[in-house]
């Protein structure tokens, strides 16, 4: 590996920078830190607006992906499945720790066996 980018590098905490060269570096460091905060809340608070939005029929977008999820999980799409079960907090564990042993299980032979459940429904 070649180390060229490493002496483009400016110094933080070295004795080369002048108190106010720290310091105004670590104010434009915590600026951008609360700038990507306030952008990542945006983001999550339109989300959370949008799927909360009704359409014409007066369901929810929650509502609608909901459905959406069941219906593909109805048709066989195993991930689908499995985000609803992971949702509803019903999420296989991979072992079960018996007195005497462990015991691994197959998530295939269960969600197989789920599956053909959802299609008698």
């Amino acid at each position: 590996m070649s180390n060229k980018g490493v002496k483009n590098l400016k110094p933080i905490y070295s004795g080369q920078l002048s108190q106010e060269e720290l310091k105004k570096r670590q104010s434009n460091g915590g600026k951008k830190s609360a700038e990507v905060r306030r952008k990542k809340k945006l983001l999550k608070d339109e989300l959370l607006t949008l799927l909360e939005a009704k359409d014409n029929s007066g369901a929810t977008m929650r509502e609608r992906i909901c459905f959406s999820l069941m219906l593909q999980a109805k048709e066989g799409n195993v991930k689908a499945f499995e985000v609803i079960r992971n949702t509803i907090g019903e999420a296989i564990p991979e072992k079960i720790e018996t007195i005497n042993s462990n015991i691994d299980i197959t998530d295939k032979a269960i969600i197989d066996e789920v599956y053909r459940k959802i299609k008698e429904l």
